[in-house]
C-alpha cells in the first residue's frame, strides 16, 4: 500500500506519518514547509492507494479569506479531482466547525464536505474535535496553557470557562484516520473522531494545572466566534477514546 499525506509536517500529519512508519506502510509526505504545494502535487499526480488530505488553513480566528479560499477550497477541489483521476480512496480532514459554523474557516470545511458528497468518487470526511497532544498546534487551548505557564502569564478562560468541548487526544485521531484508510468499505460520507465525553474549558485547564504550573482566570467576556456547546451530528467512530486525564499526562510528561 502507498499513501499520499498532505500537510505531513503539521501537528496531525507528523503523528500520522509516525504511525504509518510503525505499521510499515509506505507514504509520500507533501507539505508547504518542505516547499511542496498541494496544487502542484495534485496536478503532477502519481499512483497511490489512498490520499489523506490534511493540509489546510486552520482556526476560526483566521481572517485571511483569500488564503482560506485558496488552501481550503481550491486545493481541496484539486485533490478530489486527483483521487478521481487515479481511482484511489480519499480521507480528508474536516472539522467540528463544519457543523458549528461561526467563521469563514467553518464555511470552507462545510463546502468541502458538500463538494465531496457530489463530486468525489470514494471519499470520507473526518471531523476532528479539539485535538490536543504533545507539542500542540499553536493557538489551541493546550498550546496557550503551555505558553502562559512558561511566561508566568494568567490564562484567561472566556465565558467563565463554561464552554464545553470534545477534547480528543492525538493518538485517537491518528488511529481513526488509519482505520478509514485500511477499512474503506466501513466508512463513507462523514464520520466524527471525537471523545464522546465533553469537558468544559475550565475542567481542561484544571487538569493541565495539576501537571504544570498554571494560573488561570475565568472571565465573563464571551468571544464572538466561540459557542458554549458543540453539536456532534452523525456517527462517532467507535474507538477506545483517551480520557483527558490520561491524554494530558501523556502530553505533558
Amino acid at each position: 500500500m502507498r499513501i499520499a499525506v498532505t500537510g505531513a509536517y503539521g501537528f496531525i500529519g507528523k503523528a500520522l506519518c509516525s504511525k504509518l512508519n510503525s505499521l510499515g506502510i509506505s507514504y509520500v509526505g507533501i507539505d508547504r514547509k518542505n516547499y511542496q504545494e498541494v496544487g502542484t502535487f495534485a496536478n503532477a499526480g502519481g499512483r497511490f492507494d489512498a490520499i489523506v488530505h490534511l493540509a489546510a488553513q486552520t482556526s476560526v480566528w483566521n481572517r485571511d479569506f483569500n488564503k482560506l479560499i485558496e488552501d481550503n477550497i481550491k486545493c481541496f477541489v484539486d485533490i478530489v479531482q486527483l483521487s478521481n483521476r487515479i481511482g484511489c480512496g480519499l480521507v480528508y480532514a474536516s472539522s467540528s466547525c463544519a457543523e458549528n459554523i461561526t467563521s469563514m474557516y467553518g464555511m470552507t470545511k462545510r463546502f468541502d464536505e458538500m463538494f465531496a458528497s457530489v463530486y468525489a468518487g470514494n471519499a470520507v470526511g473526518v471531523r476532528f474535535h479539539n485535538v490536543y497532544g504533545r507539542n500542540p498546534r499553536e493557538g489551541t487551548l493546550l498550546a496557550e496553557a503551555i505558553r502562559c505557564s512558561r511566561s508566568a502569564e494568567v490564562l484567561r478562560l472566556y465565558n467563565n470557562g463554561k464552554n464545553q468541548r470534545h477534547f480528543t487526544y492525538i493518538d485517537d485521531i491518528v488511529n481513526g484516520i488509519v482505520k478509514c484508510v485500511l477499512e474503506p468499505d466501513n466508512y463513507n460520507g462523514i464520520v466524527s473522531i471525537c471523545n464522546p465525553k465533553k469537558n468544559t474549558i475550565l475542567e481542561f485547564a484544571k487538569e493541565v494545572s495539576f501537571r504544570i504550573p498554571l494560573d488561570y482566570e475565568p472571565v465573563e467576556e464571551v468571544r464572538r466566534y466561540d459557542k458554549e456547546d458543540q453539536i456532534v451530528v452523525g456517527d462517532i467512530m467507535e474507538l477506545d477514546y483517551t480520557p483527558i486525564e490520561e491524554g494530558l499526562r501523556l502530553s505533558l510528561r
